[in-house]
């Protein structure tokens, strides 16, 4: 993702790679880095994104909701059973 200025940006994609790496960790630590990358995409600063730029990261952002949603769904199955 690109702000204005021309610098990298990848919020969301980097979102998605911590969530993704969270698969293989204790559920302990999994709660905590999950904490860790949702603090780090609350504390990004998006006034310099390019309009394209922020609708490409809220795609991104959505899809790791999303993610979020079935696995929540996956484990509160898994609870009740």
């Amino acid at each position: 993702m690109v702000v204005a200025g021309g610098a990298d940006r990848c919020g969301g994609e980097h979102m998605f790679v911590i969530l993704f790496r969270m698969v293989a960790a204790a559920i302990p630590e999994r709660t905590s880095r999950l904490g860790a990358a949702v603090d780090a995409l609350v504390d990004e600063s998006i006034e310099g994104f390019a309009s394209a730029a922020l609708g490409e990261d809220l795609v991104d952002v959505r899809r790791a909701i999303d993610r979020l949603e079935a696995e929540f769904l996956r484990r509160l199955h898994r609870f009740h059973s």
